[in-house]
């Protein structure tokens, strides 16, 4: 457990408690990760779930390298920014990118330390073979991402995977429309919404304890499958909603993640 003193912006000093623990589930190594910045006026919680037999370890500990190399170059700049919002969003947009193409490194680097030989297809794909007769085979392998800023008197929230954010107060006086869709990074672009909700988030009759923060990047979710059915590669595929949710329950297509950014009002 962690303690630190955090003065966010204009507000005034917040204490701010830390701790940590993690489950290695039924792998034989733990792929997990995290860490806790905090510098100038902002504070940055990331976790890391690595998966990948070959290298979720190694894609969950590049990651955290490489964000907090960005983190603590980019805050000083992010604390000062005229437009909190804008700059949050792009901040944690390139975050993503800046660890993703880190990954895509390390992998290489590890994949031709165990002698495989590794190329990068047109579609931005790694595999590897081990001599010029054998077959290439895909590098299987990443790491989940959920990134919770807190700038001045809010907090953004960024995530690709599935590795669950909330927000948990000892009464109920949260509501889930306190979570405002910001952006997303797979369109590109802020998303102006109302301060007091958005429409796509029914507003709850009374209060809630726990609200969730992260985005649910799961195909298995209708309402995400259709999400990424909107942002398809092929124009030329025409196929209905519904046609595809049936090829997806049959496990014919699976769809890329995307990751997209909320922010969070005030509210304690």
């Amino acid at each position: 457990m962690a303690t630190f003193a955090a003065a966010l912006g204009d507000s005034l000093p917040v204490l701010i408690q830390c701790g940590t623990d993690t489950d290695i589930g039924g792998g034989r190594e733990n792929q997990d990760d995290f860490f806790v910045h905090a510098s100038a006026g902002v504070v940055i919680f990331c976790v890391l779930d690595g998966h990948g037999r070959e290298v979720g370890k190694v894609a969950a500990n590049t990651a955290r390298a490489a964000l907090i190399e960005y983190f603590t170059t980019y805050c000083p700049a992010l604390a000062v920014a005229e437009d909190s919002r804008v700059a949050a969003y792009e901040c944690l947009v390139r975050a993503h990118n800046i660890a993703h193409a880190a990954i895509k490194i390390a992998f290489r680097a590890e994949m031709e330390k165990q002698g495989f030989e590794v190329e990068e297809t047109e579609g931005g794909y790694l595999r590897k073979r081990r001599g010029s007769t054998a077959n290439w085979t895909c590098i299987h392998g990443g790491s989940s991402c959920s990134i919770i800023m807190i700038l001045k008197n809010k907090c953004y929230i960024a995530n690709v995977g599935d590795s669950t954010g909330i927000l948990c107060g000892y009464h109920k006086a949260l509501k889930q429309t306190l979570v405002l869709p910001l952006g997303d990074a797979a369109k590109g672009g802020l998303t102006r919404v109302s301060e007091n909700g958005h429409g796509n988030v029914a507003a709850l009759g009374q209060g809630i304890d726990t609200v969730l923060l992260t985005a649910e990047h799961s195909p298995e979710c209708p309402e995400e499958f259709k999400r990424l059915r909107d942002f398809r590669c092929n124009e030329d595929d025409r196929l209905s909603t519904n046609a595809l949710l049936k090829l997806r329950s049959s496990r014919l297509i699976r769809p890329q993640m995307q990751r997209r950014i909320a922010e969070q009002k005030p509210c304690l």
